[in-house]
């Protein structure tokens, strides 16, 4: 199957445990020094809408991209002074789930992995959850402070009717614009280039963000940012690069549960890897709840135990059998 130009490789059968995840991945680590190896984790295989960010997921979202993120800026505008740049606006709010033109991938395979069994997905379809793999020269990644993450960046905040197919409208002017807000000279950089943006703002880039906040850094994130084919709306025609290459791991959906226990191990667990402090919270519930309802079950099965082999004096051995229970506990606290 090929998603967004690129022919995806499917490694073996769905894995069952960590172990086989390791396996392959250590394979995939024997690879060109000059490359960079990045991972991406999803709930099932989407198909032919795998590895698309969200915004291109509703054509309404697409054609109102503007307006979302201007009146995202507009209810917490003291998180974005004058200067920061668009494509740090963007990557904060899809950090809180608003519909984006990035898809975040991290240099860890782990991540990866724990993204993809994450039991608290809202997909509430069936299917194997997915690991990709994206091989990609260590040049094609860029710096966030990039010019060319600029412009791309930059079109979200552009209308919906964006076309720098035609010579009349003035799109291009308009981009232009937005960028001197974050950057004064760009305009002098590319003035009288104009045929080189249409190239340049067709392209999926990837681009190390950054560390904004402690999700991104605990995740070890990259973004991949995705451009247009001309028009806003003409996204399906963009590919990635010739030289990145994309390979993909099924991790069998009866072993998410074990592979999330193998994975809390290494320390990969909810609060590690959304450390917001509502997200720490419900996992510390999480972390003290099986414990207290394994205690309480531990205690009544061993009481049930006990009275199943109790005779005809039943109470009076029950009684001492507490009695003994609080003279252990009485010592043992002392």
């Amino acid at each position: 199957m090929k998603i967004f130009g690129k022919t995806i490789v499917r490694i073996g059968e769905p894995i069952q445990s960590l172990l086989e995840f390791f396996k392959i991945i250590h394979e995939k680590l024997r690879i060109d020094p000059d490359c960079r190896l990045l991972f991406r984790g999803e709930h099932r295989d989407y198909g032919e809408t795998a590895l698309q960010p969200q915004v291109f997921r509703n054509e309404c979202w697409i054609q109102n991209e503007d307006v979302m993120l201007n009146n995202y800026i507009a209810k917490f505008p003291e998180a974005f002074p004058k200067g920061t740049s668009t494509f740090d606006i963007i990557v904060n709010a899809d950090h809180f789930t608003l519909p984006s033109r990035v898809l975040d991938v991290s240099y860890s395979p782990l991540t990866a992995l724990y993204m993809a069994c994450n039991p608290d997905s809202t997909d509430t379809k069936d299917g194997d959850p997915m690991v990709y793999i994206f091989e990609l020269p260590k040049n094609d990644i860029y710096n966030w402070n990039s010019d060319t993450v600029a412009l791309l960046a930059n079109v979200a905040r552009m209308k919906g009717d964006f076309d720098v197919t035609n010579p009349n409208h003035d799109s291009l002017s308009a981009l232009i614009h937005q960028i001197r807000e974050e950057k004064y000279d760009y305009y002098n950089l590319y003035e009288g280039r104009e045929h080189e943006y249409k190239k340049i703002l067709n392209q999926i880039i990837c681009v190390e963000s950054k560390m904004l906040n402690q999700r991104i850094s605990n995740q070890k994130g990259l973004f991949f940012l995705f451009g247009i084919n001309g028009t806003k709306q003409n996204y399906k025609e963009l590919s990635f690069k010739d030289s990145v290459r994309i390979s993909s791991i099924a991790i069998k959906k009866e072993k998410k549960e074990e592979i999330l226990k193998e994975l809390t191990v290494y320390g990969y667990d909810k609060m590690t890897m959304f450390p917001d402090m509502e997200n720490v919270c419900e996992a510390i519930k999480e972390e003290i709840k099986p414990t207290v309802e394994k205690k309480s079950d531990e205690k009544k099965d061993e009481i049930q135990s006990l009275i199943s082999k109790l005779s005809v004096n039943a109470e009076m051995a029950l009684l001492d059998w507490l009695k003994a229970k609080l003279e252990i506990t009485s010592t043992s606290s002392k």
